[in-house]
């Protein structure tokens, strides 16, 4: 009798896409903040000029 182990999907904590591989960015703080590319360049973009950016859950992890 073989025993089927779930797939872990990751999602993005922003836009909840499906993460591919190791193709995402993770809070080093918080293991369970992971973000796509994408919402992390909007993140980024947003806070142009500003003295210091946290991580895009808005928390300073």
């Amino acid at each position: 009798m073989s025993t089927s182990i779930p797939l872990l999907i990751l999602q993005c904590s922003d836009c909840h896409q499906a993460l591919e591989d190791t193709h995402f960015v993770q809070c080093p703080s918080m293991s369970e903040h992971r973000y796509c590319f994408l919402c992390c360049k909007s993140f980024i973009k947003k806070r142009t000029g500003e003295k210091e950016i946290y991580c895009p859950s808005g928390l300073k992890c």
